[in-house]
């Protein structure tokens, strides 16, 4: 008996604002005293909303039963256009985090990016952990690597 294959849909978010909104945003931010590091969860960008609809659309034609996702928000929005095309549920696996300098605990918790995208499944157990501040854009490569591994 032979196991089905196992076909691995990869895809960088797509479009997002430019860095220049990072630094409006961040003074924004602080006058609010909230915290700067939610200036690096950069939104997608108009045309990113629809490459997100356009990958969506060629992935409802595909197998899909499951979508892996990044805690940021840029990943979330591709991930939920792909699961209302696929009707798949989303993973949120923290060890596909970008490098360098993702701060730990910067991000929103699970629980209130749940509250705008209801497709996570909160069931799911992440296979990897939050990366913590690494200094080389290459460490996300095996962190990445470890978690495709762990997760199929």
């Amino acid at each position: 008996d032979q196991e089905p294959a196992l076909t691995l849909w990869v895809c960088r978010h797509t479009d997002r604002y430019t860095p220049d909104w990072v630094h409006s945003i961040a003074e924004n931010l602080e006058q609010l005293n909230a915290s700067r590091a939610y200036a690096a969860d950069i939104p997608l960008s108009p045309l990113g909303h629809q490459q997100a609809q356009e990958l969506a659309n060629f992935l409802a034609r595909q197998r899909v039963s499951v979508v892996i996702s990044s805690p940021y928000l840029r990943t979330l929005q591709v991930a939920q256009k792909v699961s209302h095309a696929t009707g798949a549920k989303i993973w949120v696996e923290p060890g596909l985090c970008e490098g360098p300098r993702h701060v730990k605990g910067t991000l929103p918790p699970l629980e209130e990016r749940y509250r705008y995208f209801p497709e996570i499944d909160m069931s799911y157990k992440p296979a990897t952990e939050e990366p913590d501040y690494e200094e080389e854009d290459l460490s996300v490569i095996p962190r990445s690597m470890t978690a495709a591994a762990r997760i199929c």
